[in-house]
């Protein structure tokens, strides 16, 4: 059984944007323009209430342009919140990619509540789960086992070194992540690893609190498995 998304795609004429599990906003670089647009976006889902009806989202900047990944169980909400994005001074282009999944089951968001309390920690400089983080990826394996998900191990990096390196390491931590899942019993078709680097920011990287908080691994609930 493979992973199934139905994602669409809306393209305006002024701007671009994306969602999370948790609050998230993403930049493809850590340049002045991207992390003042970044942090717009952030406070934007700061003050809304319409990011909290969607699964999960996390925006994408790309200059002056903005993506908007996630899941949603209705479209409405994705909608709402690419036009109060729109109105954010800078930006030029706005894009949707959002996934449409059926309602939570329980299981579902007993995942969401077991990867929100506590997040996946690694090695420092390395690609190896830490000892303090193999309890929370048990548990996230033992709801895995009994629970109808897809879900996608996202590895995040701050702007720190090289964006080749950063896609390198963050590539190599998701697998780490979904790896341990599969030897603890969970099926590797219901896993997808991806390594985003620094593309995918919280908040700017101007400082090191931000670059703190962009250093992340999350879980993203996908959909119901086929």
């Amino acid at each position: 059984m493979g992973l199934k998304l139905t994602p669409f795609e809306l393209i305006t004429g002024s701007f671009a944007a994306f969602a999370s599990i948790t609050l998230l906003a993403v930049a493809h670089h850590s340049g002045a323009v991207e992390n003042k647009l970044v942090d717009a976006l952030a406070a934007t889902d700061a003050e809304s209430n319409i990011s909290s009806q969607l699964v999960w989202h996390a925006w994408e900047v790309d200059g002056q342009q903005v993506t908007l990944h996630g899941a949603a169980v209705s479209v409405e909400a994705a909608f709402q919140l690419v036009d109060q994005a729109r109105a954010i001074p800078g930006i030029t282009q706005v894009k949707q990619q959002v996934a449409l999944v059926p309602p939570l089951a329980p299981c579902q968001q007993q995942l969401l509540q077991v990867t929100a309390v506590e997040p996946i920690k690694f090695k420092v400089g390395k690609a190896e789960v830490a000892n303090a983080s193999r309890y929370v990826v048990g548990r996230m394996a033992e709801v895995l086992r009994h629970c109808d998900a897809n879900v996608e191990i996202a590895s995040h990096t701050d702007s720190r070194g090289s964006s080749g390196a950063n896609q390198d390491i963050s590539q190599r931590r998701a697998n780490a992540v979904k790896a341990a899942l599969v030897q603890l019993g969970v099926d590797e078709t219901q896993v997808l690893a991806t390594g985003y680097g620094e593309r995918q920011p919280l908040v700017s990287n101007a400082s090191s609190e931000g670059r703190d908080s962009n250093s992340r691994t999350e879980v993203r609930l996908l959909g119901g498995r086929v």
